[in-house]
């Protein structure tokens, strides 16, 4: 099966993104399960906004404020309605500094939600492709989801990345590649890495990850309200070709990582190579906020107690417990 590779531009539903969307027409591109929600009230379908030559990815990586409300059945509806190529399941936090006992418990959620909607697309004869997120603080966590996902061959992996470089502890690109190194073991399937869409750092990547996903990196590039659809193209297409040849494998150095034999020095981690929002937005706080404040202004109304993420429905096993 085809996994998403290359840039992956990381989509909202505003102004300025969708002129890039119409202008440039990539051939994939990262939204959020909300932007989706928001899509469909407005009668937007997803060619309707992406057009048909873009594969959309949708990811529920999104503020918890946000997806705690939405229920599985709930996210499978707004899937089904606005049928993705791909679709980023079941997110639940899994944060550092959270007991150790509730990130367990939100790892074995994840997990069932993951394998659950893959079975529920599956049953109402969806194309739509899961695309699991690799979970967990520690390597304990992290290869038991791997453990647990493996046997349903998933054509790909996800690992989110946002929090290396929005933690308030400036950018981690070293823990970062640490973290990403140590989820690709114990598999050889393909992972995509969002938050990070800099040729550099994705430069240093495992040879496993084959795509990145990112805000910032194209907005620093693209600028619809300055340029023509043809300067458009012009500035993704060496966006692209930069993140493509970083993604292309050199010789490994030692620790792992792609990139030539003298690791980055320190001075060259700035924030032009993460892939934080723009400033036009609020900046993301450390773990739990993770999109653009001004994207969903109009869709952060919470939806009902009794339709709660946390309320899971019964479900066959599937967590690997």
């Amino acid at each position: 099966m085809e996994v998403p590779t290359g840039a992956l531009p990381y989509i909202e539903n505003q102004w300025s993104h969708h002129e890039f969307i119409e202008s440039v027409q990539p051939r994939y591109a990262l939204t959020k399960i909300t932007t989706a929600r928001q899509l469909l009230k407005r009668d937007e379908t997803v060619d309707s906004y992406f057009g048909a030559e873009t594969k959309v990815i949708t990811t529920t990586t999104v503020d918890d404020a946000r997806l705690n409300p939405l229920s599985w059945e709930q996210e499978l509806d707004i899937v089904r309605e606005f049928d993705p190529a791909y679709h980023i399941p079941c997110d639940y936090s899994t944060y550092e500094d959270a007991d150790q006992n509730e990130r367990i418990e939100n790892v074995t959620n994840y997990l069932e939600g993951t394998i659950t909607m893959q079975r529920w697309l599956r049953d109402a004869s969806s194309e739509t492709q899961i695309l699991p997120l690799i979970k967990g603080v520690t390597d304990e966590e992290r290869d038991r989801a791997i453990a647990t996902l493996e046997p349903y061959e998933f054509p790909g992996y996800v690992f989110y990345g946002t929090q290396y470089f929005t933690s308030g502890d400036g950018i981690l690109i070293d823990e970062l590649v640490a973290d990403v190194t140590a989820t690709t073991r114990g598999h050889d399937r393909p992972l995509l890495l969002i938050g990070c869409l800099s040729p550099n750092f994705l430069q240093r990547m495992p040879r496993q990850v084959v795509a990145g996903s990112g805000v910032q990196r194209w907005r620093m590039h693209i600028k619809p309200r300055k340029q023509e659809p043809a300067e458009m193209r012009e500035a993704w297409a060496e966006l692209r070709g930069e993140v493509s040849n970083a993604l292309v494998a050199p010789p490994e150095t030692e620790s792992g990582s792609r990139g030539g034999s003298q690791p980055q020095p320190q001075q060259t981690k700035t924030a032009e190579d993460s892939d934080t929002p723009p400033t036009e937005t609020t900046p993301l706080s450390t773990f739990a906020t993770r999109d653009d404040a001004d994207a969903d202004a109009t869709d952060s109304q919470a939806e009902s107690p009794t339709a709660s993420r946390t309320d899971k429905p019964e479900t066959e096993s599937g967590s690997g417990d």
